[in-house]
């Protein structure tokens, strides 16, 4: 889902995608590692790379900021579980690295426009 994204909001041809080696690295990381606490300063130092470098090639390469990857990334997790787990909103929250509940619930309706309790009935219903 991400990397369809990512190739959507590239206007290049896609013979003509190309993301460096770097960008994936952290673009993994991320994917790997959105269950944690993650700075950019964090992200900068682990990747050797300065963080004003790393936003402005992260988002020339994916159009989004690292911090934009990352919530997109919690929240396409949070959808799955909330899909297919009865886990609570509040373990779900936690799970995918937010540990404020009223955050996550804020995050997912602004990216959604749903809460993850309506999404998760939503979805029920389609079953």
């Amino acid at each position: 889902l991400l990397t369809h994204m990512l190739l959507a909001a590239n206007d290049n041809d896609s013979s003509e995608f190309f993301i460096p080696d770097q960008i994936r690295k952290i673009m993994t990381f991320l994917d790997e590692h959105y269950d944690q606490r993650l700075s950019l300063n964090d992200l900068a130092k682990t990747h050797s790379i300065s963080k004003y470098h790393l936003v402005r090639e992260f988002k020339k390469y994916t159009g989004f900021t690292p911090y934009q990857y990352l919530i997109n990334t919690r929240i396409t997790r949070a959808k799955q579980l909330l899909t297919n787990t009865d886990l609570p909103v509040t373990e779900i929250a936690s799970k995918v690295g937010i540990d404020n509940v009223s955050h996550f619930i804020n995050l997912f309706k602004k990216r959604e426009d749903i809460t993850p309790h309506s999404f998760r009935k939503k979805w029920q219903r389609r079953l």
